[in-house]
C-alpha cells in the first residue's frame, strides 16, 4: 500500500509544520481506505501531454520512486518553505532534487484542499511525470495537474463523509465493495460547514 513518510519539513513555522504533519496523516488514511478508488480514477482519466499509458502513470505515482530512487511504495516527503512575494509560483521542484519547495509568501496552508492538490501535483514531478512549462491548451489534463485534482477530490469527499458521521468504512473483499452511505440533508449541510471551517477557520 502506497503511503507518505515525512523525512524533513524545513523552514516552516511550528504551526505550519504541525499542519503539514496532520494533513500527511490524513492523506495516509485516504491512501489506505480509498486505494481502489484512486486507482480506478487514474486508470480511467484521459490524460494529455504524455505518451505513457494510464497503467504506467499509475505505477509511477504509487512507486515511491523520487527522482529514480528505489521503488518501495513509500513517498519520502521532503518539503521546504521559501518566501518570494513577486512570483507566480506557489510551489516547485528542481531537476535532480527530491525536495518540494512551497512559496509561503503566496500560500495559506489552512486551505487544506489546495495543499493536498499542490503536494500531489509536485510529487508527480518527483515520480517522473511532467507537463509543459508554459501554459498551452490541455495542460490542466496533464498527469501532474489531473492527479493533484483527483487526489484532492477523493481526500475531500472521504473526510467530509467521515467527519459528518455519514461514512462507515468497511474492508473491501473481491465480492464485497466498500460501502459508502448517502448523506442526508443534515449531513450535506454539516459537510459544507466543516469545509468552511477547514478553509477559513483559525
Amino acid at each position: 500500500m502506497f503511503r507518505i513518510e515525512p523525512v524533513s519539513i524545513n523552514g516552516f513555522r511550528n504551526e505550519d509544520r504541525n499542519l503539514i504533519s496532520h494533513y500527511v496523516a490524513k492523506m495516509n488514511e485516504v491512501y489506505k481506505e480509498r486505494e481502489e478508488e484512486i486507482k480506478k480514477q487514474i486508470l480511467a482519466y484521459n490524460f494529455t501531454q504524455t505518451n505513457e499509458t494510464n497503467e504506467e502513470i499509475y505505477k509511477k505515482y504509487i512507486s515511491g520512486s523520487e527522482r529514480g530512487s528505489i521503488s518501495d511504495g513509500i513517498w519520502q516527503l521532503k518539503v521546504n518553505a521559501y518566501w518570494k512575494r513577486f512570483s507566480s509560483a506557489v510551489a516547485y521542484t528542481n531537476v535532480g532534487s527530491d525536495e518540494i519547495n512551497i512559496n509561503m509568501a503566496k500560500y495559506n496552508l489552512k486551505n487544506e484542499m489546495s495543499f493536498i492538490e499542490t503536494l500531489n501535483h509536485e510529487y508527480t514531478h518527483l515520480a517522473g511525470l511532467t507537463h509543459t512549462f508554459k501554459y498551452v491548451s490541455g495542460r490542466e489534463h496533464s498527469a501532474p495537474y489531473a492527479i493533484g485534482k483527483i487526489l484532492s477530490k477523493i481526500y475531500s469527499d472521504y473526510w467530509e463523509m467521515k467527519e459528518s458521521g455519514e461514512y462507515v468504512p468497511e474492508e473491501p473483499t473481491p465480492n464485497k465493495p466498500v460501502i459508502v452511505y448517502r448523506k442526508s440533508i443534515f449531513g450535506q449541510l454539516k459537510s459544507i460547514f466543516l469545509k468552511f471551517v477547514r478553509i477559513f477557520g483559525t
